[in-house]
Parts: C-alpha cells; sequence; structure tokens
C-alpha cells in the first residue's frame, strides 16, 4: 500500500500517461483515416485513373471500421470528452 503522499503523485503519472497515449492513438487513427480516404478516392476512378472494384470493396471496409473507432474513440479519451 503507498503512503498517502504518494497517492497524487501516481495519479497524476497515470493520467499524463493515458493523455499522451489517447493523444497518440488519436494521431494514428487521423492519419490513417485519411490515407484510407484517399485510398477509396483513388480505387473509386475520382483521380482519373480506373475503378477497381476489389481493393475499392477493402478500402470502403476499412474506413467504415476506423470510422466505427473514432466514434469509440470518445469512451478511451476521459479527460477531453467528445
Amino acid at each position: 500500500m503507498k503512503p498517502k503522499y504518494e497517492e497524487p503523485l501516481s495519479n497524476f503519472a497515470f493520467n499524463f500517461n493515458l493523455r499522451r497515449y489517447t493523444e497518440a492513438i488519436e494521431e494514428s487513427v487521423t492519419d490513417s483515416f485519411r490515407n484510407v480516404y484517399k485510398l477509396v478516392k483513388t480505387f473509386s476512378g475520382a483521380s482519373g485513373g480506373p475503378e477497381l472494384a476489389a481493393p475499392l470493396a477493402v478500402a470502403n471496409a476499412t474506413k467504415e471500421k476506423l470510422e466505427s473507432f473514432k466514434v469509440g474513440r470518445c469512451r478511451l479519451t476521459l479527460s477531453n470528452p467528445c
């Protein structure tokens, strides 16, 4: 059992690490979403190339999963609710 004077320090360290990790997760998800959005645009033929059905289906499925994770991400962030 920790002495009472150590509890605030350990709580501060826990909150600091949690915030740092949630920011890293948020940055990674944002970058991944941006890359998948570009892939969807490329595979759909919107950028001037041919439409590629199979890669487009995979990119759309990945995009949907990232969108659902972004919604659930709010639960991870205790200090900054969405």
